[in-house]
């Protein structure tokens, strides 16, 4: 009796650790940025803010493929620039990380990748960002009421950080962990009952 139980928990534990579909390649990043010597590329005169800095974390999946303008898994942890909608991120395939790890942030009312005059909005762009070396590599911003200003950096820099690890363990993880205890249990049962015989 024994036996079959230990086989029948075996089984279903490695069916559930093969058929998880739970991907170990999400990462998170905590981007903080600085960007400044701003310029309107209609001409129209100076940016209103300059320098712009921040600080968003984003988390993603660069082997899921291109997603476009998700609103979760981004926090923005604050900026000196009003933005005028949730913010929101879209993955491009980089080909020199060969993932798609070249992301998007800003707000969500005018997509993640592009500002709409007059509107409150930014972009950030960030290449590599499941490497070891990411790199920021734009910054760009419209103000509420100065349509058709759009206001670019000339200079962007900042550091990228991992964010926390998430503290929740994988499926397999858990399987593997219950199918532990389960024959820890089934051995104590044994002795427990062997002591008993005897």
């Amino acid at each position: 009796m024994t036996l079959r139980l230990i086989s029948r928990l075996f089984a279903t534990s490695l069916s559930l650790v093969l058929g998880s579909s739970v991907s170990a390649a999400t990462i998170t990043r905590t981007i903080h940025f600085n960007a400044s010597d701003f310029y309107d590329i209609g001409g129209a005169g100076p940016a209103p803010i300059d320098p712009v800095h921040g600080r968003v974390t984003v988390t993603f999946d660069p082997a899921a493929g291109p997603v476009s303008d998700v609103t979760s898994g981004i926090t923005l942890n604050g900026i000196n620039l009003s933005v005028g909608s949730p913010l929101a991120f879209t993955t491009q395939f980089d080909a020199v990380s060969g993932a798609y790890d070249a992301v998007f942030l800003g707000g969500s009312q005018n997509g993640a990748t592009s500002t709409g005059a007059g509107t409150a909005d930014f972009v950030l762009g960030l290449l590599e960002l499941s490497t070891a070396a990411p790199r920021i590599a734009e910054l760009f911003y419209t103000v509420t009421g100065k349509a058709p200003d759009t206001y670019f950096a000339r200079k962007v820099q900042g550091r990228v950080r991992p964010g926390e690890p998430c503290p929740v363990p994988e499926p397999a993880t858990w399987t593997m962990m219950i199918l532990g205890l389960s024959l820890l249990g089934a051995a104590a049962r044994s002795r427990r009952s062997q002591a008993a015989a005897v």
